[in-house]
């Protein structure tokens, strides 16, 4: 492996810090399998009018009416826990925003997360976003277990139930999925995909969780949280 793509793995991995500080006994014992997008590449974007536009960068993607967007000041208060500035959208359950203020015992309700962050990313050259993924077997081996080992350090210990590493073909390009259940105390777990994409001087990575238990409010026809990988564009 190349020193280059030795920084960029390392890169990666401060990405996720923030990753697993968003959990919510249930049936742990599997870890999620990764979500294969790669057949709904005829999804018309007529399906996601209703869903809400969301911009950062070069980045553009939407969100189902179910998610509303995180409160600023949480948002940089995980940033400053980071120490850094790379986490840039976030979007919860609805009316989180509220509960937390005024009714903080009924925030835990229900979870679901979109998260997006940008990584700066010097080193890296001829890596443009959506191209297909050339890494080796090893190389992504390697990734998962970095990742293994820096989520798994997180302060609110969480418990993993590691799934896969995989490139997925999506309608933007390619990017690397990594899929994964976290747990936080009594709580449902949660199903986790991450994907990552390389643009050049940045990192994006999107995560997309929730509950385990509550496919039914966040996995139902018109506003899957899954489809949202579909809807990203690059300009």
């Amino acid at each position: 492996m190349s020193v280059k793509k030795c920084h960029i793995l390392l890169l990666v991995f401060t990405i996720l810090v923030c990753s697993g500080c968003f959990s919510s006994t249930a049936d742990t014992s599997k870890a999620p399998k990764s979500v294969d997008l790669s057949n709904t590449n005829n999804l018309l974007e007529t399906q996601y009018n209703n869903w809400i536009p969301v911009e950062s960068g070069h980045i553009s993607f939407k969100v189902p009416p179910t998610l509303e967007k995180a409160d600023q000041n949480h948002i940089d208060q995980l940033n400053s826990v980071l120490g850094s500035n790379q986490l840039k959208i976030m979007y919860q359950q609805n009316g989180l925003n509220e509960a937390v203020k005024s009714h903080p015992e009924s925030a835990n309700g229900h979870f679901a997360r979109v998260i997006l962050e940008c990584i700066p990313n010097p080193d890296a050259e001829g890596m443009n976003f959506g191209d297909k993924i050339t890494w080796s077997k090893d190389d992504l081996d390697t990734l998962f277990e970095m990742y293994k080992k820096s989520t798994e350090k997180d302060i609110y210990h969480n418990d993993y139930y590691w799934g896969a590493i995989k490139p997925v073909d999506l309608p933007c390009g390619q990017a690397i999925n990594i899929s994964y259940k976290r747990k936080y105390g009594n709580n449902p777990p949660a199903n986790v995909n991450v994907y990552i994409f390389f643009d050049n001087k940045i990192i994006y990575s999107l995560t997309i969780s929730y509950r385990s238990t509550e496919e039914h409010i966040w996995c139902t026809p018109g506003n899957d949280i899954r489809n949202i990988v579909n809807t990203i564009r690059y300009k």
